[in-house]
């Protein structure tokens, strides 16, 4: 049985939350309020503005509007100890990307400015991301355009650190840029999300978005496996041949950081993949469970892969199978083999 995570977006969430020493700023649309009257200031010749159903709905605007967010007291520094975090919640309904000789504008636009001068400005279109180092959105000094679906509710999370930014999608690293650029040493960036420009055009959602100075990297953590089981319950009908355990983000392992053992504690046998990515698979093929219960251990010996950070402490779950009480052979399924041996206890071999 291959069974789907069913992961909820709220478990991810779970997942994804780390511990801040020093919360910079935030916005929470939750609250039924618009970001003005949380501290940030509002720029643009737009008011399409309000807060519905939690969100902050903003635009269409026109590619002659503008509408966005400034905090211009806000200091972050790129440098800080365990790095700068900036998490957001946003579904694009439409938003431009254009290129304008040697520089890029989209419908909907964040900027992070440091102390120093740099910055980091991303770009989010209806139809995929960008991310910037130069102070005015320079080809040269970005990343490639990357495809990807905005249009529906996606967790953001940039982590600066070590000179480098990184863009995550739902947990998933997608893009990275180098935050070394000619604004060293100039006049620090306000800091800013919206429609910031005139030339294109945009429709969002804010659910709520936050940034932290000086956040601990996050150690990879298990968010579930598959079978999910309670401590009672077992998974019946076919053999299950696949077992997952997803993370709170990509990690590298060895195939040997993983054991399975069966109900006699023999070592069962197994692909293992999914190095690099979020989710472990174990590939059980021949050796799948049938009217058994197996053990998984998880070793500590997994790391993330963009930190090094380490899991904190092994995992161990177990799933168990019951075949139908008609699959006399237990081969996972009810077929003619299982008839005939049925017919075999009353009348004996059949001829």
């Amino acid at each position: 049985m291959k069974a789907g995570l069913g992961l909820s977006l709220g478990t991810l969430l779970v997942a994804l939350a780390s511990t801040a020493n020093a919360q910079l700023f935030e916005y929470d649309a939750s609250s039924n309020s618009l970001p003005e009257q949380q501290g940030w200031e509002k720029n643009g010749n737009a008011n399409t503005a309000l807060v519905l159903n939690n969100r902050l709905s903003v635009g269409p605007t026109t590619n002659t509007q503008f509408e966005y967010w400034t905090r211009p007291n806000a200091m972050i520094d790129f440098d800080s100890l365990g790095g700068v975090q900036l998490d957001f919640s946003l579904e694009v309904v439409d938003s431009d990307y254009l290129t304008l000789g040697s520089v890029w504008r989209t419908g909907w636009q964040l900027t992070l400015g440091a102390m120093d001068g740099r910055l980091l400005r991303l770009g989010i279109s209806d139809s995929g991301v960008i991310m910037s180092k130069g102070t005015n959105n320079e080809l040269a000094e970005s990343t490639a355009f990357l495809p990807f679906d905005t249009q529906r509710t996606v967790i953001y999370r940039i982590v600066i650190q070590n000179g480098l930014g990184t863009l995550y999608a739902d947990g998933i690293p997608i893009l990275e840029i180098t935050l070394t650029c000619s604004n060293v040493g100039g006049a620090a960036v306000v800091t800013s999300f919206g429609d910031v420009t005139q030339y294109a055009g945009g429709e969002f959602l804010l659910d709520w978005l936050q940034l932290d100075s000086g956040v601990e990297v996050p150690a990879p953590q298990i968010l579930a496996h598959v079978p999910m089981l309670t401590s009672n319950a077992v998974v019946t009908g076919a053999p299950v041949e696949q077992l997952q355990v997803l993370f709170s983000q990509a990690v590298t392992f060895d195939p040997s950081a993983v054991e399975v053992r069966n109900g006699d504690n023999v070592l069962i046998p197994g692909t293992i993949s999914g190095s690099g990515t979020q989710i472990l698979s174990i590939d059980l093929g021949a050796n799948a469970i049938v009217d058994d219960t197996y053990t998984v251990t998880v070793g500590d010996s997994i790391y993330a892969t963009s930190s090094g950070q380490q899991l904190q402490s092994e995992y161990v779950f177990q799933v168990s199978q019951v075949s139908s009480s008609a699959d006399l052979d237990s081969d996972g399924d009810v077929d003619i083999a299982d008839f005939t041996m049925f017919q075999a206890e009353f009348t004996g071999p059949v001829p």
